[in-house]
């Protein structure tokens, strides 16, 4: 099950802009043709969605592609970029 976000402004991607913003962003990465968006969050081990990754916890939100073949992901992920 997917989980929702509420009130967050979202992009539109394509196959390639996908591949794009997730090789620049150390906050995302791929499960399969899933993008999966992770934020630190010391609270996240209580949480349905929280993750373990790279030694700390945070919560991960599953990003999949719609009919269209289009991702839609935070407009938030799209400025950051890998350390």
């Amino acid at each position: 099950m997917a989980q929702k976000q509420k009130d967050i402004k979202t992009i539109d991607l394509t196959y390639d802009q996908a591949h794009e913003l997730v090789s620049k962003n150390p906050d995302l990465y791929w499960d399969g043709y899933t993008i999966v968006s992770w934020r630190e969050n010391a609270d996240a081990f209580t949480m349905p969605n929280g993750l373990f990754r790279n030694g700390k916890w945070g919560i991960a939100f599953r990003h999949s592609f719609n009919e269209a073949g289009i991702w839609r992901v935070p407009v938030f992920y799209v400025n950051r970029r890998r350390r």
